[in-house]
């Protein structure tokens, strides 16, 4: 585990898709001058990201949301920062060959890269009734399906790159899904920092969320540019670049908060999870550390 011995020097996560460039815009052109400022940036995919909060070797990074879910005791969440959708989200899709309803029993293969993307699978089957055999792996392109898997999960870049679509019959948002069954956003990923961090260098946590936050409004005025890199990294369409840009949500507002919450709360009550993990954010007031646990963000009556 790594200890912070220069507290003027933070080390911070990034996501190595193209859904986190909005955010980290600005400070990639900052980095690309040579600005620093007292930012170490570490890149790699969500499960990556997740073990190195983990192990310490990270003071603040974007996680995914059911690692938060596993390590609510140690991480605080940023406020304000997400990667979350309302309806669809286009990169984390269920690709089939059959109906939702008739995959009971037949197998799924569910992707290590992301923990909320897999962990938002099994919900959804076990909310539905539906039970099929769950196998993890990766696939990156429609020809690396067995022919014994019925259907997988894929994320990120490679579920906007690929032509699914020519090769499966069924095509499943999963943002879509959860918005239909729910009503609710769904938020993908949390900004946090490690508790012993936020506990005894809170005013660089806070210059690290407020360079954050700068960076995202670099990226909200330079929508144009980034979309022209998706479209270089991935080779797709503008529209489809876009499209899923328009249909990415950055901030953590009550609603986002509202879906998070009812998201522990539905992995907790189908066994997903040991605990149902309470929503806690740092906050700088000049005081010290507060942890804010007020349940207030219950979620809409009638869902489901």
């Amino acid at each position: 585990m790594r200890t912070t011995t220069h507290p003027h020097t933070v080390t911070l996560g990034r996501i190595d898709y193209m859904n986190v460039a909005p955010i980290y815009h600005g400070i990639d052109s900052r980095l690309a001058r040579g600005d620093h400022q007292g930012v170490r940036l570490i890149c790699g995919p969500p499960n990556t990201l997740n073990q190195m909060m983990i192990d310490g070797d990270l003071d603040i990074s974007p996680v995914s949301s059911a690692a938060y879910a596993r390590n609510a005791q140690d991480w605080l969440i940023l406020p304000d920062l997400a990667i979350a959708c309302r309806e669809r989200v286009l990169s984390v899709l269920l690709v089939s060959r059959y109906s939702l309803e008739a995959l009971s029993g037949r197998r799924i293969l569910v992707t290590d890269e992301s923990s909320s993307g897999r962990d938002l699978c099994r919900l959804i089957f076990n909310l539905k009734g539906v039970y099929p055999e769950f196998v993890v792996g990766r696939v990156q392109s429609p020809t690396q399906l067995p022919a014994d898997i019925d259907a997988a999960l894929v994320i990120g870049d490679a579920a906007l790159s690929q032509p699914w679509e020519r090769f499966f019959p069924n095509i499943f948002d999963l943002g879509a899904l959860w918005w239909r069954m729910t009503g609710l956003p769904f938020v993908f990923a949390v900004w946090v920092v490690r508790k012993d961090i936020a506990r005894n260098y809170p005013e660089r946590v806070e210059t690290v969320l407020n360079l954050l936050k700068t960076s995202r409004k670099h990226g909200y005025a330079n929508m144009n540019l980034i979309v022209e890199k998706a479209c270089v990294r991935l080779g797709i369409d503008p529209a489809i670049a876009r499209l899923y840009y328009q249909s990415l949500v950055y901030e953590l507002e009550d609603r986002e908060k509202q879906g998070l919450a009812y998201f522990y709360k539905s992995l907790y009550q189908s066994g997903i999870t040991d605990l149902q993990a309470p929503l806690r954010f740092f906050t700088n007031n000049n005081k010290g550390l507060v942890i804010n646990t007020k349940s207030a963000y219950a979620p809409l009556a009638a869902i489901f």
